[in-house]
C-alpha cells in the first residue's frame, strides 16, 4: 500500500509555495489594474465600442442634422435592439463581433456604468496571468513561469488595457489559452477536449480582432515545426476548423466591409514618415510593453531589449525548443501589423494596442531566453524596472481624459428640461457622437436637440430665435461666431478647456421677428 507521503497526487510543499506566489501576483495585478478604474471618463474609442454593443448599427449617424428634434431617439441601452442585431450592425466598421456580443451580455448583467464596463477588461486582463504562468511552466519550469507572469501582472501596459472598454485584454487572454493548449498537446499528446478547446479559442480569437491572424499563423507554424505524426495532423486540423467556423459565421460581413480598410492609408505621406518610422516602432515594442507605454523611448534605449526579444531566441533553437512558440508568436503577430502598414503606408505598429497580443510571448522570452544565473539576474533587473513603472501608476492614477461625465452632469443640472440644446462639431458625425456620450451619462435624452455640424440656413436661424432658451454644447464658446454670426453668449459653463455649454442670445432684431 502506498503511504500518504508517497501519494503521487499529493502536492509538494514547493508547489504550494509556487501557488502562493502566483496568488500574490494575481492579487497585486487585480489591485493595480483596478486602481481608480472609473475615475476618468471613457475615451472616444471606448464610447464607440459601447455604442456598437447596443446593436443599433449606424442609426446614431442617421439622426438628421439642422432639424429641431423635440423627442430625440434613444441611442443607449434603454429599449435597445436584441443582441443578435449586433451581428448585422457592424457592416460600417472594421470590427468583428465577438467582443461587442460579450460586452452586451456583460451590460445586461452588470449595467452600463464606466465601472461595470471596464471591469470586463479588468477581469480578462487578470485572468490571463495564470494562463501565461501555466503555459511557460510546461516547458521552462515554475520559476521562469512566475517571472513571465510577474511581467504581465505588474507592467504598466496591462494596467492601461485593463481599464479600457476595448477587446485587447480578451485578445491576450485567448492568446494565452491557445499557447497553453498547444504546449499541453506537445507535453501529453492530443485529446478531444484539448482539440475542441483549441478550435474554439482560435475561432474566438479570429472573431475578436483581425490582427489576430498573426497569432493563429504562429500557432500553425509551431504545430508544423514541433509536432509529429498524428499530433501534428490533429492540431493543424483543429486550428483550421476554428478558422472555418469563424469564416462561416463572419466571412460574408468581413467581405462586405473590406473596402473600409482603404480609409486607413497614406499616413507616411501625410506625416512625412516612412519605413524608418515603422522599423523604429517595431524596435520600441518590447520596451513599451515592459515599461511605461506612454513614454517615447529613444532608439538607443530600445535596441538592446529588441535584440534580446527578436534575435536571442534564434540562437537557442538548436539547444532548446522552449522558445519556439514564443518567438513565432512575437514575430508573427507584429509582422502582420507591419505588413498592413507597408500595404497602406500607415504606422499602426507604433500604436501599442495593435501589438499588445504579442505581449505574452515577449514576457515569456524575457523570462526564458537567457539561461542560468545570468538569465535570472537579467530578468530580475528588468522585472524590477517594470514593477517600478507599474507601481508608479498608483501615485499618478490613469491618464487624464476629456471629462465628459462631469460635463454631462453639469449640462443636466444647468439646462432646463424644455430648453433646446444645439450640439455642434467640425465634422459631420461629431454632434451625433457627442449626443451619445452625454446621453450615456445622464440616461435617455429628454430635451429638444438640434445637430449643427456647420452654419444653419436662415430658416433654422429663425426657428432658433423663437425658442425661449437655446444652449449650445461644444468645445469652444467661439463656435457661436462661426455658426450663428451676431448671436452672443449670455452665460457659459465649462469643464476644463475643451467642453462647454453656453446660453445663446439672438440678435435683438431677429428675436423681435
Amino acid at each position: 500500500m502506498t503511504s500518504p507521503s508517497e501519494n503521487p497526487a499529493r502536492i509538494s510543499p514547493l508547489r504550494w509555495f509556487h501557488i502562493l506566489l502566483l496568488t500574490i501576483l494575481l492579487t497585486l495585478a487585480g489591485f493595480i489594474h483596478h486602481d481608480r478604474i472609473a475615475r476618468e471618463s471613457l475615451t472616444i474609442d471606448e464610447y464607440w465600442a459601447l455604442y456598437l454593443a447596443t446593436g443599433r448599427g449606424d442609426q446614431l449617424f442617421q439622426i438628421p442634422c439642422y432639424t429641431i428634434l423635440n423627442s430625440p431617439p434613444n441611442v443607449g441601452y434603454t429599449n435597445a435592439p436584441s443582441w443578435w442585431y449586433i451581428w448585422t450592425g457592424l457592416d460600417s466598421t472594421t470590427h468583428p463581433p465577438l467582443y461587442h456580443l460579450i460586452l452586451r451580455a456583460w451590460v445586461n448583467l452588470f449595467g452600463e456604468s464606466d465601472l461595470a464596463t471596464r471591469n470586463l477588461s479588468w477581469l480578462f486582463g487578470v485572468a490571463a496571468v495564470p494562463l501565461l504562468f501555466d503555459a511557460v511552466r510546461r516547458t521552462a519550469g515554475p520559476w521562469r513561469a512566475l517571472l513571465a507572469a510577474a511581467f504581465m501582472a505588474l507592467a504598466a501596459a496591462g494596467s492601461d488595457f485593463s481599464q479600457e472598454v476595448r477587446p485587447y485584454t480578451i485578445l491576450v487572454f485567448l492568446g494565452c489559452a491557445i499557447c497553453d493548449i498547444l504546449l499541453a498537446l506537445r507535453q501529453s499528446g492530443p485529446s478531444i477536449p484539448k482539440l475542441v478547446l483549441l478550435a474554439l479559442a482560435s475561432a474566438a480569437l479570429a472573431l475578436t480582432h483581425y490582427f489576430s491572424a498573426g497569432a493563429i499563423l504562429a500557432a500553425g507554424l509551431f504545430a508544423l515545426v514541433c509536432f509529429r505524426g498524428r499530433t501534428r495532423m490533429l492540431t493543424i486540423a483543429s486550428l483550421l476548423a476554428g478558422l472555418l467556423l469563424a469564416a462561416i459565421l463572419w466571412g460574408p460581413v468581413f467581405w462586405k466591409t473590406r473596402h473600409l480598410y482603404d480609409s486607413y492609408q497614406d499616413f507616411w505621406k501625410e506625416t512625412g514618415s516612412g519605413i524608418g518610422l515603422t522599423l523604429r516602432a517595431v524596435a520600441r515594442t518590447p520596451i513599451r510593453l515592459l515599461l511605461d507605454p506612454s513614454q517615447h523611448w529613444p532608439w538607443f534605449t530600445a535596441v538592446p531589449l529588441a535584440l534580446l526579444v527578436f534575435f536571442v531566441p534564434i540562437f537557442r533553437f538548436r539547444k532548446s525548443s522552449d522558445l519556439v512558440l514564443w518567438w513565432l508568436w512575437a514575430v508573427c503577430t507584429i509582422a502582420v501589423v507591419v505588413a498592413v502598414d507597408f500595404v497602406h503606408h500607415t504606422t499602426m505598429v507604433g500604436v501599442l494596442r495593435y501589438v499588445y497580443l504579442a505581449s505574452p510571448a515577449i514576457y515569456a522570452i524575457l523570462a526564458v531566453a537567457i539561461p542560468g544565473r545570468l538569465g535570472f539576474f537579467t530578468t530580475a533587473v528588468l522585472l524590477l524596472c517594470s514593477t517600478v513603472y507599474g507601481l508608479s501608476r498608483l501615485q499618478t492614477g490613469p491618464q487624464p481624459m476629456e471629462d465628459w461625465k462631469t460635463m454631462a452632469h453639469l449640462m443636466d443640472k444647468t439646462v432646463g428640461e424644455h430648453d433646446l440644446v444645439a450640439i455642434v462639431g467640425y465634422y459631420p458625425n461629431e454632434p451625433a457622437f457627442d449626443y451619445f456620450v452625454i446621453a450615456h451619462y445622464i440616461g435617455p435624452w429628454k430635451r429638444p436637440v438640434i445637430f449643427l455640424p456647420g452654419p444653419p440656413n436662415e430658416r433654422i436661424k429663425s426657428e432658433l430665435a423663437q425658442v425661449p432658451r437655446v444652449w449650445m454644447l461644444g468645445h469652444a464658446t467661439s463656435e457661436t461666431k462661426r455658426l450663428l454670426p451676431g448671436w452672443t453668449s449670455a452665460a457659459s459653463r465649462g469643464v476644463g478647456t475643451k467642453n462647454f455649454v453656453w446660453l445663446l442670445k439672438p440678435p435683438p432684431s431677429t428675436h423681435l421677428q
